[in-house]
């Protein structure tokens, strides 16, 4: 399955920023060479992408090295990872292996791994980015991300799919502060929690450990900040507490990794983080309060919850009401905004059209393209999203009755 495939479900669960517009997506890219101590040329490669609104941008940027032959090499993976700046140039940091977050699945560092797939999504006035990862055990990291223009602030939902391996731990370590950065031997990290807990790290990195464990499950996002960074405002993340076995939060170093072990055999973890625009963390705090318990329904899936699903599984196949044959389902991917799916015939036959109807009007519409059984898929007014839900199924979301019918 290609990258771009999640965008619907992405955003589906961002949906309740839905009434805000989001800004126009300005794609880039930037190859950088640098000279390591040792004297060997590596080359760092990567995308910059930009999400502006018209008053302020964020600026996410995803790197990769390259030896001097050309081979991938792994960065640092306790330094490299995501960046995340107001500009190419604060970004740009990030080019020689430093990193905003790094993410961490069953105690491996995710983000250095390998080299994302970037895509850019845009409807209307709405757009947005989606950086995706995959292992080489085939777990696959996907990062969505869109303004909310409302409050002028950066989201960010991670999903994290093991399919089928188990997903035990997820720890994101939050290495920097965007916007500023205090200096490294004098951090003074502040956590707020969902049950208004207030923990405050050491002024030092030499100061006593300080290890907070979150009360589950009422306690399900917390926020970040520096007493030192008056502008450098919060960072929030927030899960759905009642799927997570164990949160802890380290704040005794500059890096705050922040670790959710989940239940046995779970295979997947969401999670959001919100960025504002830079702002004193008081201002920030009581904006993420009035947010966050939107953010954790809508994690928790409560508030998507269609009236009728159509459920489609890779390699399940189709009933043809009409021919009474029947085909299966290759492959669905998303590319520039069109969901197409792969459909092989079981038994010769040839598919025209398959389509997708909700109260006599057709939602989707599959067809026969040149070159193999490809279908596109243009959503009207009253399409909901669709969901794609893991590496190996497929939901089809609409409010209302639905059917499904092919003309052959």
């Amino acid at each position: 399955m290609k990258p771009g495939t999640h965008i619907f479900a992405q955003l589906s669960l961002l949906a309740w920023v839905a009434s805000s517009a989001f800004g126009q997506v300005i794609v880039g890219k930037i190859e950088r060479q640098e000279s390591k101590p040792d004297a060997q040329q590596v080359r760092f490669v990567g995308e910059n992408v930009e999400l502006s609104n018209g008053r302020y941008s964020n600026t996410i940027w995803s790197n990769y090295a390259l030896d001097a032959q050309g081979r991938y090499r792994r960065p640092d993976p306790q330094s490299s990872g995501m960046g995340l700046g107001i500009g190419p140039s604060s970004a740009g940091f990030y080019r020689k292996g430093g990193g905003f977050l790094t993410v961490l699945v069953n105690g491996r560092p995710f983000l250095p791994d390998t080299q994302a797939a970037i895509e850019t999504f845009t409807s209307g006035n709405r757009g947005g980015v989606v950086l995706t990862w995959k292992n080489a055990e085939g777990m696959r990291l996907i990062a969505t991300f869109v303004l909310q223009e409302s409050v002028d602030a950066l989201l960010v939902q991670f999903e994290v799919q093991g399919n089928p391996t188990p997903v035990e731990v997820v720890q994101f370590n939050f290495n920097t502060y965007p916007y500023y950065f205090p200096q490294k031997d004098q951090p003074s990290r502040r956590m707020l929690t969902t049950s208004e807990r207030t923990v405050e790290g050491p002024n030092t990195t030499d100061g006593a450990a300080v290890n907070v464990s979150l009360r589950l499950p009422q306690e399900q996002w917390l926020c970040l900040w520096d007493a030192h960074l008056q502008m450098g405002g919060p960072i929030a993340l927030a899960f759905p507490g009642e799927q997570v076995e164990e949160a802890a939060v380290e704040l005794s170093g500059y890096s705050v990794p922040v670790r959710i072990k989940l239940p046995k055999g779970k295979t997947a973890l969401r999670a959001v983080m919100w960025e504002p625009q830079a702002m004193e963390p008081k201002g920030g705090l009581a904006l993420w309060k009035a947010l966050a318990p939107e953010a954790v329904r809508a994690l928790s899936g409560e508030d998507f919850q269609p009236v009728h699903r159509v459920a489609i599984a890779q390699g399940a196949t189709i009933r043809l009401e009409q021919s009474g044959a029947t085909y299966g389902i290759d492959d669905i991917v998303l590319e520039n905004g069109l969901l197409k799916a792969r459909v092989s015939p079981a038994n010769g036959a040839r598919v025209k059209e398959l389509v997708l109807k909700s109260a006599g009007v057709n939602l989707a519409c599959y067809s026969d393209k040149v070159g193999g059984l490809f279908a596109d898929m243009s959503p009207a007014k009253d399409f909901t999203a669709a969901m794609l839900t893991s590496a190996y199924e497929y939901e089809i979301l609409q409010r209302g009755p639905e059917q499904v019918s092919v003309k052959t």
